[in-house]
């Protein structure tokens, strides 16, 4: 594939592999299971989920830095920090992964940090109120944690599907980002399936557990984060989803500043 040939829809461009064993994916959903049972086992926090999130995405992006083909080429990733083309993509995420995302952000960056960077992702909330998750991708709009560099303010602790997204060509990718709503991935089938099946895993060990796992859109997830300061008892002693107003949807009826939007037929893009 040249850069200026079009990404198969999804992003992942199947290739002949032997790359990653059924028996490796086993093995790391394994070890995925066995991580959240240890957080479980002891009264839960939001550090501890944050812990939880940051050690699964070290594993798993190690096992793609071995990646490599039938010819043994390995796969070179091909993401640096500032590089924020898949930063468009909607993204869904669990409430466990809002609690260790903002633990990590409220813990990483002064109040004045943090202040600045949420004026932009209650602003780029704002922005996709109107899109559905196909019309923002072509929109171009950015995700909230997107800092003013292009590098992500989260990511060691990044949710499942941003870690996710790991790019073997970055020329790929900003093709895609420039040619309307394609997904700016140059990835492969394989590694999708690893990322889904780990994924896969750690949300059924907290639903096991009676802990809500409700799909949400992660910038509203994190407005509603801020509206609510009881979230944790919500989810956690209560057991019930405390950001009902993210919850992902097709039409984008999304959080805005504690008010539920009423749904309504999206905008066309801009």
């Amino acid at each position: 594939m040249s850069d200026n040939t079009p990404i198969p829809c999804g992003g992942f461009t199947p290739k002949p592999t032997d790359m990653l064993h059924p028996e490796q994916i086993d093995d790391l959903k394994g070890r995925a299971h066995q991580a959240v049972a240890q957080v479980l086992a002891d009264p839960l926090t939001p550090e501890r989920l944050a812990q939880l999130r940051q050690q699964v995405n070290t594993e798993i992006r190690s096992v793609v830095t071995t990646f490599h083909d039938h010819t043994n080429h390995v796969f070179r990733v091909a993401c640096a920090a500032g590089c924020n083309h898949c930063c468009t993509i909607p993204v869904s995420v669990r409430p466990h992964e809002v609690f260790a995302l903002m633990w990590w952000f409220e813990q990483t960056y002064t109040p004045e940090q943090q202040a600045v960077s949420l004026v932009t992702v209650r602003e780029r909330n704002h922005a996709m109120l109107s899109h559905t998750p196909q019309t923002r991708l072509a929109a171009g709009i950015l995700c909230g944690l997107n800092g003013p560099d292009g590098s992500c303010l989260v990511y060691p602790v990044q949710p499942m599907p941003c870690a996710q997204y790991t790019s073997f060509d970055v020329g790929k990718c900003r093709f895609a980002r420039n040619n309307g709503n394609q997904y700016p991935i140059d990835g492969v089938a394989n590694q999708y399936e690893m990322f889904q099946t780990v994924g896969n895993a750690t949300t059924q060990a907290f639903f096991n557990a009676g802990l809500p796992i409700d799909l949400l859109e992660i910038t509203a997830a994190i407005v509603a984060y801020l509206d609510t300061p009881d979230a944790w008892d919500i989810w956690y002693t209560q057991r019930r989803n405390p950001f009902p107003n993210a919850v992902w949807t097709l039409r984008g009826t999304w959080y805005d500043d504690g008010t539920p939007i009423a749904e309504q037929s999206p905008s066309p893009a801009a």
